[in-house]
């Protein structure tokens, strides 16, 4: 067991499930790799009050690329999917508490 928060997990897009799966399937999605926040990241996103900002806060902290796509993790935050913004969230949230 890894004491430490900043495990990185490969993610990918399912369109059909609308969610994000781990990589591997070669549906010519694009791989976002995310890291497991530490406690004190996590907390500090629970901090904000209003929801966009948990999401954004929590986002920003965790994704670290976006692969084989025309954008980075920048850019991707700067425009991201609308229907990829709350699975993502949630991809990340349960990387880091693992539930």
């Amino acid at each position: 067991m890894n004491i430490l928060a900043g495990d990185k997990l490969q993610i990918q897009w399912d369109e059909e499930a609308r969610d994000f799966a781990p990589a591997g399937t070669k549906n010519g999605a694009p791989t976002f790799t995310i890291i497991s926040l530490d406690y004190f990241t996590a907390q500090a996103v629970l901090g904000n009050e209003e929801d966009d900002a948990k999401v954004r806060a929590c986002i920003t902290a965790g994704l670290v690329s976006v692969e084989g796509a025309d954008c980075d993790a920048a850019k991707w935050l700067e425009a991201p999917r609308a229907q990829m913004v709350n699975p993502l969230f949630h991809a990340i949230w349960q990387h880091t508490w693992g539930n």
